[in-house]
């Protein structure tokens, strides 16, 4: 018994080619490879948004804090999380050329800045308030 592997003439052939097989491994293989990307860049983003919003409720906390729990003072502190934010308090005196305090006023004012940073990238946020404490009677 002899096979004749040659295709008859007006018969059909059915499937797919090698060639074609190929471009559709191809074209799948690009489709999940950019749907990866696309779910690792929206967890990345995700990620940076949690740090972000952790280091912000952390920096409000700071600057509440900041005159509550001690007199207000000129100066400068700074410290790290346990979850690794590096912060830093500030507090100067309120020097508004523009708009002065009166001079009569029996309290001081203070700008109190909080800056919050994490990633050592330069990723961080900075808050800024103003913090008035009682005048003493040697200022």
């Amino acid at each position: 018994m002899s096979r004749n592997f040659e295709a008859k003439a007006g018969s059909r052939q059915y499937g797919f080619t090698l060639l074609e097989v190929l471009v559709a491994l191809v074209v799948t293989g690009l489709a999940v490879g950019a749907a990866f990307h696309l779910f690792g860049t929206a967890f990345k983003g995700q990620a940076h948004a949690e740090r972000a919003t952790g280091a912000i409720l952390f920096a409000q906390s700071k600057l509440a804090e900041t005159g509550a729990a001690s007199l207000l003072a000129e100066g400068r502190r700074s410290g790290r999380t346990a979850d690794g934010l590096r912060w830093q308090t500030e507090v100067t005196p309120y020097s508004d050329v523009a708009r002065p305090l009166p001079d009569g006023l029996q309290v001081l004012a203070f700008v109190v800045t909080v800056t919050v940073s994490w990633d050592g990238r330069g990723d961080g946020i900075t808050l800024r308030g103003m913090r008035l404490r009682p005048r003493r009677r040697d200022e």
